[in-house]
C-alpha cells in the first residue's frame, strides 16, 4: 500500500513551517489584543496526546504506527472583543521505516461587536492524509465515502460585518474564500476547487410583528481536473419573517436564481444557463414541550429546480431527554423523487448518555448524478467508577444514486472505547473499531482497528 504521508512529506513541512510563522504572528497580535484591553487575559492551552495503533485489512495488510500530537491554542475575550488561535500537527512513525509530519491544522477567529454593530474574521487551514477508506465532508457534495492515496488540504477565510442590529434598519455583509486542493489522488469527486461568495443583506422592520431581508449573493466556483468548469451563481431575493401570535411565526422567501457553467471537456468549451425561481415558505408553532415547523423549498440548482417538502418535530422529553425527527419528499426536475427523513434522540442515563440520530439529504455530484446521502447512528457511554469510564458506537453511512451512473457506495463500522484516568491530569484510551465498505463497482474491504492513546491538557495564563 502506497503511504501518503510520504508523498506529502515535502508539501507537509512546508505546511508546518508556514503555520509555525503564523502561531508567532497570531500569538503576538493576540496578546497585544489582551494586554490593551486589559480585560479578560490571554488564556494558554496546550494538548499533548502519545499512541499507536494496529490495523489490518481484509487485503491481508497489517500497519502499525506510532503518533504524537501536539495543539496548542490561545485566546482572549473581553465584552468588547474575542480573539481565538489554535494550532496542532502529528509526527507519525510507521512500521515501514516511513516518518513524517501529518495533518497540519491552523485556525483564527477575531470579533469586535457593540450594542449596534459586529465585525467577525475568521481562518482556517488543515491537511488531512486520504489513505484507503475514508469519509470526505465536501462543502459542496456532501459526505463522500472515498477509497484513495493521497492528500487534502482545505483552507477558508471570511469575514462578516453587521450594523444596526438593535435598530428597524440593519445590514449584514459578508466575504469568503474556500480551497480545496488534492494531491496524489484519482478518485473523480475529490475534485481541487477554489470558492469566492460575497454578498449582502439589508434588514427592515416594517412593523414589530414584520421583518423584511433584501438578499443579494454572488458564488464564483473553479474546479480544476479533466474537465475545467468555472460556475457562477448569482442570486436576488427578498424574504419576510412573520409572527403571526406568540405560538405562530411564519416565513417567505422569493428569489431570483441564476448558474452560469462554463465547462472545458476535450478542448471544446460549453457555456451553459440555468435560471428560474427560488422559493422558500415555512410556518413554526410553538408548544410548551417542543415546536413543530412546516417547509418548503424550491431550489435552482446545475440540472434543473429541486422542490423539497419537510415536516419537523422537536420534542423535550421527561427526565432530560430530547427527541426530533423530520418527514419529506425531494423531487428533481427529470421526475425523481426521494424520501427525505431524519430522527435524533438524546437520553442522559444515571451513569452516562445514549444517543440515536438517522439523516438523509440530497445533493448533486460531480457528473451531476442525483445522490441521497444517508447516516445512521448510535452511541452510548457510561462511567464505570470515578475515574474509568466505556463507551461503543455504530453507524451505517450510504451514497446512493437516484439518477445517471454513479454506483453505490455504503460502509458499515463498529466501535468500543475504553478511558481511564491515570492521574488528575493524565488520561488513557484504548479503542476498538471495525469496518466494512461495500461498492457496486469493486470487491468488499474490511478493516479492524486497535488503538492505545495517553493524553494530557495544560492551561496556563501569563
Amino acid at each position: 500500500m502506497a503511504h501518503p504521508k510520504a508523498k506529502t512529506e515535502v508539501a507537509s513541512r512546508s505546511g508546518v513551517t508556514m503555520a509555525c510563522l503564523t502561531t508567532g504572528l497570531c500569538l503576538g497580535v493576540g496578546l497585544a489584543a489582551a494586554q490593551t484591553t486589559g480585560e479578560g487575559g490571554a488564556l494558554f492551552t496546550l494538548d499533548l496526546s502519545n499512541g499507536a495503533s494496529f490495523e489490518t485489512n481484509s487485503s491481508g495488510e497489517n500497519e502499525t504506527v506510532a503518533q504524537t500530537n501536539v495543539t496548542l491554542g490561545l485566546s482572549s475575550v473581553t465584552h468588547r472583543s474575542r480573539f481565538e488561535f489554535s494550532f496542532g500537527t502529528g509526527y507519525e512513525i510507521r512500521d515501514d521505516g516511513e516518518s513524517g509530519f501529518t495533518d497540519p491544522n491552523v485556525s483564527g477567529a477575531f470579533g469586535l461587536f457593540s450594542r449596534s454593530s459586529t465585525l467577525d474574521l475568521s481562518f482556517s487551514r488543515t491537511e488531512t492524509d486520504i489513505d484507503g477508506d475514508v469519509i470526505i465532508e465536501d462543502p459542496v457534495f456532501g459526505p463522500l465515502l472515498i477509497e484513495d492515496d493521497g492528500s487534502r488540504e482545505q483552507s477558508q477565510i471570511a469575514l462578516n460585518v453587521a450594523t444596526g442590529i438593535d435598530a428597524p434598519l440593519g445590514f449584514e455583509g459578508r466575504l469568503s474564500r474556500n480551497q480545496v486542493i488534492n494531491t496524489g489522488t484519482s478518485d473523480p469527486d475529490l475534485i481541487d476547487r477554489t470558492t469566492l461568495s460575497y454578498g449582502g443583506t439589508i434588514r427592515m422592520d416594517v412593523h414589530p410583528r414584520i421583518s423584511l431581508r433584501l438578499n443579494a449573493d454572488r458564488t464564483e466556483t473553479e474546479e480544476e481536473g479533466t474537465d475545467p468548469t468555472d460556475r457562477e451563481i448569482t442570486r436576488y431575493g427578498v424574504n419576510a419573517d412573520i409572527i403571526v401570535d406568540p405560538l405562530w411565526q411564519a416565513r417567505a422567501g422569493l428569489s431570483f436564481d441564476e448558474i452560469r457553467t462554463e465547462q472545458t471537456v476535450l478542448g471544446v468549451t460549453t457555456v451553459e444557463v440555468t435560471d428560474g425561481i427560488g422559493i422558500q415558505l415555512g410556518a413554526e408553532r410553538t408548544f410548551r414541550n417542543g415546536t413543530l415547523d412546516l417547509s418548503y423549498s424550491r431550489e435552482i440548482e446545475r440540472n434543473g429546480a429541486r422542490d423539497t417538502f419537510r415536516v419537523t418535530r422537536a420534542l423535550d422529553l421527561p427526565q432530560g431527554a430530547a427527541l426530533s425527527w423530520s418527514l419529506g419528499l425531494a423531487a428533481f426536475e427529470n421526475g425523481d423523487v426521494s424520501p427525505l427523513s431524519a430522527v435524533s434522540y438524546t437520553r442522559p442515563t444515571p451513569r452516562g448518555n445514549f444517543s440515536f440520530g438517522l439523516s438523509q439529504t440530497g445533493s448533486v455530484n460531480a457528473d451531476d448524478d442525483n445522490i441521497i446521502n444517508t447516516r445512521l447512528n448510535a452511541a452510548y457511554n457510561a462511567e464505570i467508577n470515578s475515574r474509568s469510564s466505556w463507551s461503543i458506537d455504530s453507524a451505517l453511512i450510504t451514497n446512493t444514486s437516484v439518477s445517471g451512473t454513479t454506483g453505490d457506495v455504503q460502509r458499515r463500522q463498529f466501535g468500543l472505547g475504553y478511558n481511564y484516568a491515570l492521574t488528575q491530569d493524565w488520561d488513557l484510551s484504548a479503542r476498538f473499531s471495525h469496518r466494512v465498505t461495500t461498492r457496486d463497482d469493486a470487491d468488499d474491504t474490511r478493516s479492524n482497528r486497535v488503538s492505545l492513546n495517553l493524553q494530557r491538557s495544560f492551561t496556563f495564563r501569563p
